[in-house]
């Protein structure tokens, strides 16, 4: 996928990903600005992508419903500071019900 903004600033160019289940996590890492973000929000429809295809769990973008079985979180999340990622992760799967990891 690809993500240009005004003034032909090319954020993302090309990036291809696949996470083989659902159990798995995936970490972007990069400078500021390398397009960590922008990917993010693509995939999680916040944003627009300029072109290419996003599946999740061998489904079109597109005809998604809902992002149920997807968790994002931030490097740093404000709430909770001295947790590391799979902690939080724990925590929202226990908030939704869903079985741990």
């Amino acid at each position: 996928m690809t993500k240009t903004y005004s003034g032909n600033v090319k954020a993302v160019q090309g990036i291809s990903f696949d996470v083989g289940s659902n159990c798995e996590i995936l970490g972007l890492l990069g400078a500021n600005g390398a397009g960590k973000s922008s990917t993010f929000n693509m995939v999680t429809m916040q944003i627009k992508r300029t072109s290419g295809d996003i599946a999740i769990f061998g489904e079109d973008i597109s005809v998604i419903q809902n992002l149920q079985n997807i968790n994002i979180t931030a490097q740093h999340d404000i709430l909770w500071p001295y947790l590391s990622i799979k902690e939080h992760f724990k925590i929202i799967s226990m908030i939704q019900g869903k079985p741990q990891f």
